[in-house]
Parts: C-alpha cells; sequence; structure tokens
C-alpha cells in the first residue's frame, strides 16, 4: 500500500492514479490537499485513527469513490473535500469535528446516509447542496448554525429534524422539493426566536414546522 501513497512526515500528500481500494496506513496524521482528488478508480479508502485532519478538497471530484470510513480521532474535514464525490453513499462525521466547512460534501449525488456527531457546531455554506439521494437528516443539538444552501437542491430530502440549540438558519433548505416533514424538538417559541432567513426553506413544499408543543405554520 506504501507503494501507491507518498507520505512525508506523516503528511499524506498524494496517492496513484490506478489506486482503487486504499488502506492508510498508522502513523499518517494528515491527509493533504487534493491528495486524493480526481482519482477515477479510486472505490474505497480506510482513514485510521491516528488522522486528525483531513484537508480542503483531498478527495474532490474522485467520482468512483462509495465507501470512506474516516477514523475516530479526526477532528478536522475541509473544505470542499469531498465535493462532486458522485458515488459515495454514506458517510459518519466522528465525534470531535466542530464544524462541517462549506461544499464539503456537494455534488455528493449518491450519498443516501448521513450521521453528525453530536459535537458538530456549525454546518457551513453548501455543506450539503444537491445531494440529490439524501432523504434524511438529523441535526443534532449542538449545531447553532445551518449556513446558506447547506441542503439546497437536496430534491429527495423528505424529513429534516432539528434539536432545540439552533440558533440560525440562513437559506438552508432551498428547493428541497420533497421536503414535506420538518420537526423542531423545542417548543413553538424557541422555534419563533431562532434567526431564520426569510428564504430559509424558499421553493420547497414543506407548510409547517412540528413543535414539541404544537405546530408553525411557514
Amino acid at each position: 500500500m506504501k507503494d501507491i501513497l507518498t507520505i512525508e512526515d506523516g503528511v499524506l500528500t498524494a496517492c496513484s492514479e490506478g489506486a482503487v481500494d486504499v488502506v492508510i496506513p498508522e502513523g499518517v496524521t494528515e491527509i493533504g490537499e487534493s491528495a486524493f482528488s480526481e482519482l477515477d478508480k479510486l472505490n474505497s479508502v480506510v482513514i485510521p485513527d491516528s488522522v486528525i485532519q483531513i484537508a480542503p478538497f483531498a478527495f474532490e471530484e474522485s467520482k468512483s469513490l462509495k465507501t470512506v470510513v474516516i477514523g475516530k480521532d479526526v477532528t478536522d474535514i475541509g473544505d470542499s473535500a469531498f465535493n462532486c464525490c458522485d458515488s459515495l453513499e454514506s458517510i459518519e462525521i466522528p465525534a470531535g469535528v466542530e464544524r462541517i466547512w462549506e461544499n464539503t460534501f456537494r455534488g455528493c449525488y449518491s450519498l443516501k446516509s448521513v450521521v453528525i456527531s453530536e459535537t458538530v457546531k456549525e454546518i457551513g455554506c453548501g455543506a450539503f447542496q444537491a445531494c440529490t439521494s439524501l432523504k434524511s437528516v438529523v441535526i443534532p443539538r449542538c449545531v447553532k448554525k445551518i449556513g446558506l444552501g447547506a441542503f439546497h437542491s437536496c430534491e429527495s430530502l423528505e424529513s429534516v429534524e432539528i434539536s432545540n440549540g439552533i440558533e440560525l438558519i440562513f437559506g438552508a433548505f432551498i428547493s428541497c422539493k420533497s421536503l414535506k416533514n420538518v420537526k423542531f424538538s423545542g417548543t413553538v417559541e424557541a422555534w419563533r426566536k431562532i434567526e431564520k432567513s426569510d428564504d430559509w426553506c424558499k421553493d420547497s413544499p414543506v407548510t409547517f414546522v412540528q413543535c414539541s408543543d404544537g405546530i408553525v405554520n411557514i
């Protein structure tokens, strides 16, 4: 495996174009910028617990990548890290990650399952934009901000669960053509106190938010 990977001082900086199934060795602490980008044959990657950071654009446009196992000690996944990984089917954000950066999983058209850890505080602009196979998402209690277009054009997204504690929703669910079910774990009063842009669910069919003690019409 080391023959197809370039590793310098613990940083994985490049991977050979012919790589298919990659197990990154223990001891690597960072996956460098664009290290796995545009690898047409790449099918799966296992990231060890020694890795702390996945740099921006690390896997961008590796369009055959279906499976990624992220080690439990990763704390930073950079912007556009998995942008346009067309075949990626599921992802689990490990505990320790506090922010999902801009465009991190944008255009992952096959993404059906997302598990966001309880440590995440912010979901950045366009983070899951155009993930057209995603049907449901649970926003955990530590998330304070959902950025502009975070789930824009997730056309199969049917249900969203938002935990009490959210402070800002800014154009997050625009053009979610199947979105009809939004649940909020807090009260009607708490929902009304959240700062929301007028277009937070523009061009989506949802008509009300189900709160713990009633509904709020949109």
